[in-house]
């Protein structure tokens, strides 16, 4: 049983009461001017916010799909559903009546913020000469406003409280009662429900919470404003009047402040890049992202760091010399001098996450395990700890990372498509994995999903687009279409099939300095094909080839998909943004193995787009069929029995 949660007191509760003391008695005991007084009690409030952000951070929560500790938005309570339980629709009154009122509410407290503002302003007059509308009449309007705007607030609270608050209530349709619901499941980061919300819904959030920062801003502009008129006036805006001196004054803050965080974050990132630049910046932020000293082994030109108390270094050494070995027979068989690189290893996902969050932004790291910086960095980083709700292969991800460092010594800049395909062309370790790349490709001709000659001038920019939190699934299956076509565009170009003279043009091209003006030009030259005749005779290969015979995963691959793959897939009540890492990993592999939890889900798809569901059966068989239950079925139940896993299955588990 979990110990109860204990409050203790720390030194920096001591410091903040020690300050809102001092500020308090600085208030009352001596005769202060209005700008020094706001200022004061300005102070006490920013002390008091800073005092209970402290104190939840220490109480906070961690996240149980990031591992990182989150202060939650509102604590875990019991909730009233969104739809009636009893006639299925959705409480658009009571959502109504709740916008209405909030909007009450913030016209109420806009009220009270000018009335103080005017409050201030009576007082700076009656310390100054006398201008316009006596400071006594403002003051005695000021005053009754801000008493009323206090009662209006107080009784909109409560009605307000009253609205929110969670209980048992007749529907606004059938007039049945709904019962309350238990908030239960772990509880999850405002980052990472990104990633389980509608992409709607998602830009919503992310536009009312710019909308919510800028706000204020804005008021604590105009706080600033009002404080300065009060001290000294309003400088060069004296001339334009009280009111609009005063705004003009706020804008100028406004946009002050707002120049100065841009500022801040610039030079924040710049500090940051320089980090990563040298070997001493960059281990200290994986030693402080892994919270331990970690190891360092140096090889030719790599330099492994490793975090944790094993030392992968020869497995890790070997995987790097495989996958430029490789990139070396893709092209030509030219050896390929590697720049010094710095490889980390984490051995914890909570380090890898912590190391790359302040890096990647709003790019989803949920479904990353490595990454590749281009130069000036040459770095490489990668976690070896298991992944929720899908599965890991260190091991080939690491050889395609060495791909992608061999490709920045050879064309720095190349476009994504490259090193994606000869990255995962190098990685190919597993059995029959061309085999399965071909039936993703031919899916993806039938339903009309393949990349046109964009694909071949796409940044590593376009493709973190693609990849940001809560964009659509489209953008998802965009970007894996993207993986799989690079992949297979490189293996009819320089495959194992592929005749040795054009493997020996591709390096020419890599290493024409032609081919970073001229792309298509350049390619021609080498190969004797644009971009367009590329696409149209790879396009023929993949519809003469197949889509061959499905076959069973190793021993491996099929441990992932039982321990943590599937089961996912198969619960109804797990997250939407889960459900679908997992379903992507699942067609990523190409198994059938699991292919009628993906069918059983189809029929029930709930608040996930069938799209999903027929997309990754159409990678995995290869079929460009609709979404249509029965005639997947139909598919999986010819199927052979171990190949879809109907007579290994519950042997495998009780085992």
């Amino acid at each position: 049983m979990p110990d109860a949660p204990t409050s203790r007191f720390y030194l920096a509760d001591l410091v903040m009461a020690v300050l809102i003391c001092g500020l308090v008695v600085a208030l009352f005991t001596s005769a202060r001017g209005p700008g020094e007084g706001a200022l004061i009690f300005s102070l006490i409030i920013v002390v008091g916010v800073t005092w209970s952000v402290f104190r939840a951070a220490r109480r906070a929560p961690t996240c149980e799909d990031c591992g990182r500790r989150f202060i939650p938005p509102e604590p875990e309570k019991r909730r009233m559903p969104a739809a009636c339980p009893h006639c299925g629709r959705d409480q658009e009154l009571r959502a109504a009546t709740i916008r209405r009122w909030k909007g009450i509410s913030q016209v109420v407290l806009a009220t009270l913020v000018g009335c103080g503002a005017l409050l201030a302003l009576a007082l700076s007059q009656l310390l100054g000469p006398p201008t316009g509308v006596p400071a006594v009449v403002m003051m005695m309007i000021a005053g009754a406003g801000i008493q009323l705007a206090l009662v209006a607030m107080f009784a909109v609270g409560a009605y307000r409280h009253r609205l929110e608050r969670p209980r048992a209530r007749p529907c606004d349709w059938c007039g049945e009662v709904i019962p309350l619901e238990s908030a239960t499941g772990p509880s999850i980061c405002p980052q990472c429900r990104l990633r389980h919300i509608q992409p709607e819904e998602a830009r919503r959030v992310n536009r009312n919470n710019a909308l919510k920062g800028y706000w204020f801003l804005a008021a604590l502009a105009f706080l600033a404003a009002v404080l300065m008129s009060g001290d000294g006036g309003l400088g060069i805006f004296a001339g334009l009047g009280t009111w609009i001196g005063l705004v003009a004054q706020a804008l100028v803050i406004f946009v002050t402040a707002v120049a100065a965080l841009v500022l801040v974050v610039l030079a924040v990132n710049l500090r940051r890049r320089l980090q990563l630049r040298g070997e001493r910046g960059t281990l200290k932020m994986a030693r402080r992202s892994a919270g331990r000293e970690g190891d360092v082994i140096r090889d030719g030109p790599w330099t492994i760091w490793y975090s944790g108390p094993g030392d992968p270094a020869p497995a890790l050494l070997q995987q790097l010399d495989s996958g430029i070995r490789r990139l070396e027979a893709l092209t030509g068989g030219t050896p390929i001098a590697v720049p010094p690189a710095r490889v980390l290893i984490f051995q914890e996902r909570e380090g890898f996450l912590r190391f790359h969050r302040p890096i990647a932004g709003n790019l989803d790291l949920a479904g990353f395990d490595g990454f590749h910086f281009i130069p000036p960095f040459h770095l490489i980083t990668l976690c070896t700890a298991p992944a929720p709700f899908r599965s890991v292969q260190p091991e080939e991800l690491l050889c395609g990372l060495a791909v992608n460092q061999g490709m920045a010594a050879v064309w720095p800049q190349a476009p994504s498509w490259l090193p994606t395909g000869l990255g995962r062309s190098a990685a190919n370790l597993q059995p029959g994995g061309l085999e399965r790349l071909n039936r993703k490709m031919t899916a993806a001709l039938g339903r009309r999903l393949d990349w046109s000659t964009d694909l071949l001038t796409t940044t590593r920019n376009d493709l973190a687009r693609l990849k940001r939190l809560g964009k659509g699934t489209a953008d998802a299956a965009r970007f894996h279409q993207f993986q799989y076509q690079s992949h297979s565009l490189i293996d009819y170009l320089a495959g194992d099939w592929a005749p040795a003279d054009r493997r020996a043009a591709l390096g020419d091209y890599l290493r024409d300095p032609r081919s970073k003006t001229d792309a298509e030009g350049s390619f021609r030259h080498h190969l004797g094909l644009g971009f367009g005749e590329l696409l149209e005779a790879w396009r023929a290969r993949v519809l003469d080839q197949g889509i061959g015979t499905c076959t069973a995963p190793p021993e491996s691959i099929r441990a992932d998909l039982e321990a943590c793959v599937l089961p996912t897939i198969r619960d109804p009540r797990m997250r939407r943004g889960n459900v679908l890492l997992a379903l992507y990993d699942w067609a990523s592999l190409g198994y059938p193995l699991g292919a009628d939890a993906v069918i059983d889900r189809l029929r029930d798809p709930g608040e996930i787009p069938k799209d999903d569901f027929t997309w990754a059966l159409a990678m995995v068989s290869g079929h460009p069929w609709g979404d249509e239950p029965d005639r997947w079925q139909s598919w999986w139940d010819e199927l052979d029995d171990e190949v879809a896993g109907r007579t290994t299955h519950q042997e495998w588990v009780s085992g």
